[in-house]
């Protein structure tokens, strides 16, 4: 069971991958590909049974970082560590530059709006860009959320014990 929820997850995390790039060339993703939102959907696809065995396996309620890390080999934690943090840029730069707002077309005009309330009028150039920073900030997180399960699911091997066989802690 593994093994395929690792490769769906890599699947998801490649495609939201080209869709990330595709927003740093400031391409609307969204206007063009409607359905690049399922993204959003398939993501949960995969981290659900991702922190289902997890507390199966460290019988806890909360997901610990460190347990999971030390389970995966040096160059995969270093990885999930730079997806975290990336993740975590993104969002905040991508949220400070699209003004708080989301872009929108309101009685055919193109704006930028925040729960019904128009905050500017907007080029069509410019909702374009502003879509692209919105789809921008939300593959930013399908990224680490497809890493992630997609790394433990392939990689994750139970961590060898300091302790010699038989000595119990």
């Amino acid at each position: 069971m593994n093994r395929p929820l690792g490769l769906i997850a890599f699947v998801g995390f490649f495609l939201a991958l080209l869709v990330h790039i595709l927003t740093l060339a400031s391409i609307d993703v969204s206007s063009q590909f409607p359905y690049v939102w399922s993204l959003h959907v398939g993501m949960f696809l995969v981290w659900i049974p991702f922190v289902l065995f997890e507390r199966k396996r460290f019988r806890m309620q909360r997901i610990r970082l460190g347990e999971i890390m030390s389970g995966l080999p040096p160059w995969a934690s270093f990885l999930v560590s730079v997806a975290f943090v990336y993740m975590i840029l993104n969002f905040f730069l991508c949220a400070h530059v699209s003004g708080g707002g989301n872009a929108d077309i309101v009685g055919g005009q193109y704006v930028l709006s925040s729960h019904g309330r128009i905050l500017a009028h907007l080029t069509e150039n410019e909702y374009h860009l502003h879509r692209a920073y919105e789809v921008r900030m939300f593959s930013g997180v399908w990224l680490t959320f497809y890493l992630i399960p997609g790394i433990y699911f392939l990689f994750w091997r139970e961590p060898a014990s300091i302790f010699p066989v038989g000595i119990k802690v």
